[in-house]
């Protein structure tokens, strides 16, 4: 199941519409991973569009990698712009993500953590609840 767009909506009572739970999107030992290890809530979660696959297909699509892995469950990241657009990988038909998979590839210097598209710079992580205010330049921004 891959996110679509429902919690970026909302309905005539204040309320995003129906649609996939947390448990849907993200699966096992991840979404345990995000509400105790990391603190984020459902609507967090839902709200970032994050969500696990397996799908050897399309892990490749998102890394632009056609070679051996054997990830397993995967965590994907979806990044988006100010404007809460997808943030495109020029020459790519999917837009970058980054992904933490359950059994990374081993390296000399020890596994990735994460795993980022082949070829492509860093990218700034923009959480869904700030991306409204950063362009307001009223409000004080703070890095940490």
């Amino acid at each position: 199941m891959t996110p679509d767009n429902s919690a970026d909506k909302v309905s005539g009572n204040g309320q995003p519409p129906p649609g996939p739970s947390a448990a849907d999107m993200v699966k096992g030992k991840f979404l345990d991973e995000l509400r105790v290890g990391s603190g984020l809530n459902d609507e967090t979660i839902l709200g970032n569009r994050l969500y696990t696959t397996a799908d050897e297909g399309q892990i490749d699509a998102i890394l632009d990698y056609h070679g051996s892995h054997a990830f397993k469950a995967t965590l994907v990241i979806p990044f988006f712009g100010l404007d809460g657009r997808p943030i495109a990988i020029e020459d790519h038909e999917i837009c970058f993500s980054r992904l933490k998979p359950t059994n990374p590839r081993p390296l000399k210097s020890g596994a990735p953590k994460y795993e980022s598209p082949r070829g492509c710079s860093n990218h700034l992580y923009i959480p869904f609840r700030p991306r409204a205010l950063l362009g307001d330049l009223k409000i004080p921004l703070w890095i940490v």
